[in-house]
């Protein structure tokens, strides 16, 4: 099995409706072609087996992994040898992109802003040619490694989700100036740092499926 990591390297929070008691979520276990990829905050499809592949394209519904495949409580360096009881199963849980809820990602495109109602793309191993930094990411544009940078286009590139109050950096404050005001007009998020201290995108899940 992966070696674990510690739990807030990466990672997915709700702003909004989530955890609840009845979520839209999924469970199965990662394809072993991507365990590298699948890390908590990414998003995620199932194969035609069943199992998690990263990003999503075309008709694949996207998911946003909630755990990673190294992750504590799915992976181990023990045996059961010990006599242990419980021993993680590999098995990863994730939020299905048709549930209603507002959600933060440390996962995405650090290198653009996001202004509200900014459409997310998440590309699979084969947009990246197995590129681990940039499969499964959020971006706004085609930024992902071999994608040429380009925009992208509503009912051709599979959509994955929209930016709601853009994206928060560790040292505080959204990038886009929407979102709650205060009684004095400023934007109530403008020191926000995101619920890790690190860098987070807040956005809506959503499915628009394309051709890529």
């Amino acid at each position: 099995m992966t070696t674990p990591i510690g739990d807030y390297t990466h990672a997915i929070s709700g702003r909004k409706s989530w955890p609840a008691l009845q979520p839209i979520d999924y469970q199965t276990l990662v394809a072993s072609t991507d365990a590298n990829y699948a890390i908590a905050g990414r998003v995620a499809h199932l194969n035609s087996s069943g199992l998690f592949e990263a990003g999503a394209t075309a008709f694949q519904m996207p998911m946003y992994l909630v755990r990673s495949a190294t992750s504590f409580d799915v992976a181990t360096t023990l045996s059961n040898s010990w006599g242990g009881t419980v021993i993680p199963t590999g098995s990863l849980g994730a939020l299905v992109a048709a549930g209603a809820y507002e959600l933060e990602s440390t996962e995405f495109d650090t290198t653009v802003n996001f202004a509200p109602n900014t459409l997310l793309k998440s590309p699979t191993r084969a947009q990246t040619t197995n590129d681990t930094a940039t499969t499964g990411l959020l971006y706004s544009k085609k930024g992902w490694n071999g994608g040429g940078g380009g925009s992208l286009t509503l009912y051709t590139d599979t959509c994955c989700g929209v930016a709601s109050f853009g994206s928060a950096m560790a040292n505080g404050g959204y990038s886009a100036t929407g979102g709650p005001m205060t009684g004095n007009g400023t934007p109530s998020y403008a020191n926000y740092t995101g619920p890790y201290k690190v860098a987070v995108l807040a956005f809506w899940p959503v499915f628009i499926p394309g051709t890529a």
